[in-house]
């Protein structure tokens, strides 16, 4: 498998990039450095500078590539989208989702208000949505927990995990294989540690 069929490329993609002529290359952001942005393309990763009077870009974006210079931002599938702190303007998360995943850690309260604007996001977003309950280890009342879930949030989608003993870790990642996923959820839930499990290695920083 290719570079760019790793992360996510396909005919739907190959024909929006046709587009921009036959030299065009196609790339993937990776990673948003404020001027310029680190893309995956069938040769490799590059950091392609942003130019003036380039729409806003965001991770998950397919730009149309001509060497180190952006042609066009490919027609997005989805947008992960927010208010920005001070509600001027929107914020870009990320785009060309497939499912949104809403992180909630086992070891405090469940929260459905922080479920339900999860949800919304995902919703406006035009992606799917999962409940990832971490930190199985650590529920006081598990059962009691997917209860609740099921009458707040009839029809949600949920997978309970521990990094720390392995449950559910194979069910998510076969449930994530082929898609573009992201992580939501409030600080300390467990997404670096549950980022890692699934990497298979340390990629993400896990804090105290």
């Amino acid at each position: 498998m290719s570079a760019l069929n790793l992360v996510g490329f396909s005919p739907h993609w190959e024909a929006l990039l046709a587009k921009h002529g036959p030299a065009a290359e196609a790339g993937r952001v990776l990673r948003h450095d404020g001027v310029a942005v680190a893309v995956r393309t069938a040769t490799g990763d590059r950091v392609v500078p942003l130019r003036r009077g380039l729409p806003p870009v965001t991770v998950g974006d397919w730009l149309a590539l001509d060497g180190e210079h952006v042609l066009g931002i490919l027609p997005r599938r989805s947008l992960l989208r927010r208010k920005a702190v001070d509600g001027a303007e929107e914020q870009l998360l990320a785009a060309n989702l497939d499912l949104v995943l809403l992180v909630a850690g086992l070891d405090r309260p469940v929260r459905a208000g922080r479920i339900r604007r999860g949800l919304a996001l995902a919703h406006d977003a035009g992606a799917d949505a999962l409940l990832v309950l971490t930190k199985a280890d650590l529920a006081e009342d598990l059962d009691g927990v997917l209860r609740q879930v099921a009458e707040d949030h009839p029809g949600l989608d949920v997978i309970v995990t521990s990094a720390e003993t392995g449950a559910g870790i194979a069910e998510l990642r076969e449930r994530l294989a082929g898609t573009t996923s992201v992580l939501l959820g409030e600080s300390g839930a467990g997404k670096s540690r549950l980022v890692n499990e699934l990497a298979g290695e340390e990629v993400a920083l896990v804090g105290r």
